[in-house]
């Protein structure tokens, strides 16, 4: 499904604040190194990575930094807190407005989140959180990696169509719990992060931050069984998967830039979903090379780790808070996952 955004329509939707999780925000929050975490291991598994001594830890955590992220962040607290320090950091970045006026007149929060509760919601949480009695709706989405994507498109179409007038989006993921520890071919992988986003109505076409939405699903030829979350954990076919992201994922952003009728030298940033660092590389290569004229910065987070559908959000939110990405730049999210499913934004801050 792809949706270019119709400026010609009486509403249009702008971003209005953002915010994500830092581990200063809470003594709850620990960063690992790839040795640290090694060394957490029950023995067994660290007779199984080093071939009883034949391999050094060191060895091992020095190739585990460069194909998958250098640090890892790890968050002790629950879910709902995780989101909420996205969302205060999103209201702090507002000046000379409380959280209380901020949030009196929300229509909606939507939570997305593949580690959460279920019931009650992340959303109702983060609600809770907020503390601010009205009526905004809650409801979570989960779509896997893409969630946090899908659930901006959610908000933006509740604006867009003047059903909702301003909507919160929380993605919140506590991603070190997919799995245990003792399954370190896919412990390693994961981190715990959080973004927040505020949308809202806007008055003329020029303020509408969004440019395009894609989303597709290709759960075909066994597609589905590449990624799972079992009784045991995550478990995946890293090679399958690390294909279907450097061929099927760049085919569809090359194709989607086309309908979006977008050079890729307009593309300032690229912040995609944090898989990996080899995985994320890969990406980039190939997608690189089918358009030579993207020659905007391809951006990495080397201290969360794969935090799931939050990854994108976190990095794109600190991205601007440190001043790389500047408002109006244009920015290209891709974000991908289990099903397996691919989501790919258009978007100014």
């Amino acid at each position: 499904m792809f949706r270019k955004s119709d400026k010609t329509k009486p509403y249009f939707c702008k971003i209005s604040g953002i915010g994500h999780s830092e581990p200063s925000d809470s003594e709850l929050f620990q960063i690992i190194t790839q040795e640290e975490f090694i060394n957490m291991l029950p023995q067994e598994a660290v007779n199984e990575i080093t071939r009883y001594g034949e391999i050094s830890i060191q060895e091992i955590a020095s190739t585990w930094s460069e194909m998958i992220s250098e640090k890892r962040t790890f968050f002790k607290g629950s879910l709902e807190q995780l989101g909420n320090f996205a969302v205060n950091r999103l209201v702090n970045n507002i000046s000379n407005i409380s959280k209380e006026e901020l949030f009196s007149d929300l229509d909606a929060i939507i939570g997305a989140t593949n580690t959460g509760p279920i019931y009650p919601s992340l959303a109702d949480f983060i609600k809770n959180e907020i503390g601010v009695r009205n009526s905004a709706m809650c409801f979570d989405v989960t779509e896997a990696c893409t969630s946090g994507s899908v659930a901006l498109f959610q908000a933006y179409c509740m604006i867009k169509s003047g059903s909702c007038r301003k909507v919160l989006v929380v993605a919140s993921e506590k991603a070190t719990k997919l799995t245990d520890i003792s399954n370190w071919r896919g412990s390693n992988l994961f981190g715990d992060a959080s973004f927040a986003v505020l949308l809202e109505r806007a008055e003329t076409p020029d303020e509408d931050s969004f440019d395009f939405f894609y989303f597709n699903s290709f759960p075909f030829d066994g597609n589905l069984h590449l990624i799972q979350r079992t009784e045991d954990g995550f478990v995946q076919d890293g090679k399958k998967v690390h294909l279907f992201v450097v061929k099927t994922v760049v085919d569809e952003i090359f194709e989607n830039l086309k309908l979006a009728n977008i050079e890729p030298s307009e593309i300032k940033h690229m912040v995609f979903h944090q898989p990996s660092r080899k995985t994320t590389s890969s990406l980039e290569e190939y997608l690189r090379s089918r358009l030579p004229n993207l020659t905007g910065t391809f951006h990495y987070s080397d201290s969360v780790g794969n935090a799931s559908s939050a990854s994108f959000g976190n990095l794109m939110s600190k991205l601007y808070y440190d001043g790389v990405i500047k408002k109006g730049e244009y920015i290209l999210t891709c974000t991908f996952g289990a099903g397996l499913s691919v989501a790919i934004i258009g978007l100014r801050l």
